[in-house]
């Protein structure tokens, strides 16, 4: 079995793990931030004029405090070389970013699905729940961060794009969009939700891919350690709450996504098929490490 340390430079096999673990600190330090912003503005109406400074505070403060939590945990070390956990993160990002947005533009037309029922009109708009509707990039990320298993990184990547593929074929088939308003901007939870609606067509609806791929996040995680499992649960029950109280979403898309998500996850999990799926994307990140043969 070839080393790692062989395979790639020392100096980028040296920081790998310091690496890791301050992208992971930093994700979650992220969502913590913007899940106790939300909860503030639940309180107290920040002014919209003050965009950049809470920017600043939500993203450059986790920036600053990882590093010495990276430079404390990276001393632990990680299993996995640079060459595996790296290239898979790139990928999986790549995948769900660039793909929902190329999506987006084909299933772009004039004719669309709407599946609000009585109860979705029901619901209120809340503004400040936008905060944790943006925790969605950074809960889907963490767990190829956190995973220092090759076999769980295929399992989750697996999984991933199993969900989304279903998702992207979906959008483009059944098109359903959203009534979208527009947001009178009053305080920054308004100006965030304003710039997302703006950002973000109104279709790629049903199932949401929110609820979707973190349902996923949440159940891979779950079954490696508790406790960060139990907070990924957490996070992602209230991104599917949301969905709702943004209106970003209809009731049936997120029933749809965690639906969905659960499973893909089990037909991954438990299934021959999957099994075999999963050993060949093994196999691929344990040769991108240098290891060689399966996981």
């Amino acid at each position: 079995m070839e080393s790692s340390v062989q395979r790639y430079p020392g100096l980028l096999h040296t920081f790998s793990p310091y690496l890791r673990q301050y992208l992971l600190a930093y994700g979650v330090g992220v969502v913590v931030s913007l899940q106790f912003l939300a909860l503030v503005e639940l309180l107290v109406d920040l002014p919209p004029e003050s965009p950049g400074p809470v920017a600043f505070s939500v993203f450059a403060g986790p920036a600053l405090a990882a590093i010495p939590l990276a430079a404390w945990r990276g001393r632990a070390g990680s299993r996995l070389g640079i060459g595996s956990w790296l290239p898979n993160m790139l990928a999986m990002l790549a995948f769900a970013g660039f793909g929902y947005f190329i999506v987006a533009g084909l299933a772009s037309s004039e004719a669309y699905w709407s599946l609000e029922m009585a109860a979705d009109r029901a619901i209120p708009e809340i503004r400040p729940w936008v905060f944790f509707y943006l925790t969605v990039y950074f809960v889907y990320a963490i767990p190829l961060l956190y995973l220092d298993d090759v076999r769980q990184l295929a399992k989750l990547g697996v999984a991933q794009v199993a969900t989304l593929l279903v998702c992207y074929v979906v959008f483009v088939a059944f098109p359903v969009a959203t009534v979208r308003v527009a947001v009178p901007v009053s305080d920054i939870s308004s100006y965030t939700l304003a710039l997302v609606r703006e950002l973000d067509p109104p279709w790629n609806c049903f199932p949401s891919t929110h609820c979707t791929i973190c349902t996923i996040a949440s159940l891979a995680v779950w079954r490696q350690h508790r406790w960060m499992g139990l907070w990924l649960v957490v996070s992602t029950v209230l991104i599917c709450v949301s969905t709702l109280l943004t209106k970003q979403h209809y009731l049936l898309d997120v029933l749809a996504g965690v639906l969905l998500g659960g499973l893909v996850w089990v037909a991954v999990d438990k299934g021959e098929h999957g099994a075999r799926l999963v050993n060949h994307v093994a196999g691929l990140l344990a040769r991108l490490e240098g290891k060689g043969g399966r996981a």
